[in-house]
């Protein structure tokens, strides 16, 4: 995963610029063979940033800026044929457009978002909010461990492990 392009090849040396860029052609035309996926981010879509976009059979274009983006991060046309990343509401995260090589028309879709209470609960596990909810130890509420033997009170009663 290459996160942030602009950042390591327009704003780089030239010398150094030359050699990233001379590895990345190399991963991303001869990697697929191999089996590589290569993921590559970035917020400036601009012609000295996105060199490659030909090596990705699939591209995916969130909220942009400006027009010409479309074009440059999912190819030439792309607006043309209906993906206006410049208007994609602010207030509709997660809403894109994907070009897949072979397919004329961009898709549009929107993915699910995951906020900072959803990653916390994904860590950490979903917080206890009724006692009845909870598994007990020696008279004590614990914290459900899913992947334990039983399981927390509510995975059992999903399964059918114990009617109670």
């Amino acid at each position: 995963m290459i996160d942030e392009l602009a950042s390591i090849t327009a704003l780089a040396e030239r010398k150094d610029r030359e050699r990233i860029e001379a590895a990345i052609g190399q991963l991303e035309s001869k990697g697929r063979a191999a089996g590589f996926t290569v993921i590559v981010t970035t917020v400036e879509p601009t012609k000295e940033v996105v060199r490659w976009r030909a090596l990705h059979s699939v591209r995916i274009g969130f909220r942009l800026e400006e027009q010409s983006h479309s074009d440059m991060t999912l190819g030439d046309g792309a607006r043309t044929l209906g993906a206006v990343c410049d208007e994609i509401n602010p207030d509709t995260p997660g809403v894109a457009y994907l070009k897949v090589d072979g397919v004329k028309e961009p898709i549009r879709f929107r993915t699910a978002e995951i906020t900072d209470d959803d990653l916390t609960t994904l860590i950490h596990g979903p917080a206890i909010t009724d006692a009845q909810d909870a598994d007990f130890v020696d008279g004590s509420p614990v914290t459900p461990t899913w992947g334990a033997p039983g399981g927390s009170r509510s995975r059992r009663r999903l399964l059918g492990d114990n009617p109670a």
